[in-house]
């Protein structure tokens, strides 16, 4: 098990407690559980593309991006509860 300071600056900083019936905080990994990016935006068809800026380049590198099924309505019954 590591030090906490070896992992302190992976903690995250969840917003103020809002509602008294929301008394859990659930968090879903984006890479590969919610969405996927495709190796191609052009050719993969992707659901969403986005324009990823990086600082040692003047043109923006087109990121596809897949979103996995069901998971809008996932997230929409989750945002009841959690």
């Amino acid at each position: 098990m590591p030090y906490f300071s070896a992992i302190a600056h992976q903690v995250v900083d969840l917003p103020d407690f809002d509602s008294p019936s929301k008394t859990k905080t659930i968090i879903f990994d984006l890479d590969e559980t919610l969405i996927h990016c495709v190796d191609d935006a052009e050719t993969d068809n992707p659901d969403v593309v986005i324009p990823i800026h990086f600082s040692e380049d003047p043109e923006p590198v087109m990121a596809g991006v897949n979103i996995r099924p069901h998971i809008i309505e996932c997230l929409e019954l989750a945002n009841k509860y959690f």
